[in-house]
């Protein structure tokens, strides 16, 4: 039997000038370019452990932290161990499955173009709710590798069941075959 050996890197490739820049830095050594935050894999690991970070790469409902300061970063694995925030989102959106995003693209494209005053969300106990207000202040949510679709609030509550309805489509046609 062989050992297990994981590669874990501790340094990731500038998006300017592809210099190696420690994980541990904000800025690029070479050229000064600001990096985005990065977290190794046994962080990633212990963050999720604590629930300071909520996996959010099978969508659903995200409640909480509504206002325009209070952010939820969006985490995405990289590679070698690495995790990267790649972005934020507010409660009251939905967030869809990659594989949902994949399928529905373009109606999500749509619906996402939907404007108005926020409405309020109404949802069953059988919905999917991702509840970012269990987790402590500065948590973030762990979204898949090649990308995922975020509606907007207003348009989460107008269209949540069809919401609903894109994001598990595939999951349920594969328990009847």
């Amino acid at each position: 039997m062989s050992d297990f050996n994981q590669e874990l890197a501790s340094s990731t490739s500038c998006a300017h000038c592809s210099a190696e820049v420690p994980l541990v830095s904000e800025t690029c050594p070479k050229c000064s370019t600001p990096v985005p935050p990065r977290i190794n894999f046994h962080e990633f690991f212990a963050e999720l452990e604590r629930r300071t970070i909520m996996d959010a790469r099978f969508g659903g409902l995200v409640l909480g932290r509504e206002g325009p300061e209070d952010d939820i970063p969006l985490l995405q694995h990289q590679g070698a161990g690495v995790f990267v925030l790649i972005g934020a989102m507010q409660g009251g959106e939905y967030i869809l499955s990659e594989e949902a995003t994949k399928r529905h693209e373009a109606r999500l494209h749509e619906i996402n173009a939907e404007k108005g005053s926020l409405p309020k969300v109404s949802y069953t106990p059988g919905s999917t709710v991702i509840d970012t207000n269990l987790m402590p202040s500065g948590g973030a949510l762990w979204v898949a590798h090649h990308g995922q679709f975020i509606v907007n609030r207003f348009a989460t509550a107008k269209y949540f069941d069809e919401l609903e309805k894109m994001n598990v489509s595939r999951s349920l046609s594969n328990c009847t075959k």
